[in-house]
């Protein structure tokens, strides 16, 4: 082969690399923001607990150590790192009242839980605060 092929050669193979890396963010981003559709960002109340870098998994997607979550007594606010934002990922706050977790199974560091209807792996830290925030007699302000 001479040069001019093999470099042609490797020009194609970044090229299918490229488009299969970009449809891969891109197809992460919109399974990722099907957790906030109808939900907008709303600003976390002063009390809210943030953790940056946490993993949430959706469906087959492991979103490790790409989602900053920030929990209140009114959401779950959710905030993409920058690597599922190149995809088109978006930051949203979904209210308690569209979260439902399983806490008949919990796991050591996840719950399982769905979220608008879509069945994910969620923090227990996030969860056990909800859970706490949202009990009857609990402190509201």
């Amino acid at each position: 082969m001479t040069t001019a092929q093999v470099l042609l050669l490797v020009g194609v193979i970044l090229l299918v690399d490229l488009v299969v890396v970009s449809a891969v963010f891109q197809l992460s981003a919109q399974i990722f923001n099907s957790l906030g559709k109808g939900c907008t960002l709303v600003e976390p109340r002063a009390c809210a607990v943030r953790r940056d870098f946490q993993t949430i998994k959706v469906g087959m997607f492991n979103y490790g150590a790409c989602v900053h979550i920030g929990v209140d007594e009114d959401h779950l606010h959710l905030y993409p790192a920058s690597v599922v934002r190149w995809g088109g990922g978006r930051a949203f706050s979904v209210p308690w009242d569209r979260v439902q977790a399983d806490a008949s199974r919990p796991h050591r560091r996840t719950w399982p839980a769905r979220i608008n209807g879509q069945k994910v792996h969620a923090p227990a830290w996030a969860l056990k605060i909800a859970a706490i925030e949202r009990a009857p007699g609990a402190s509201t302000g």
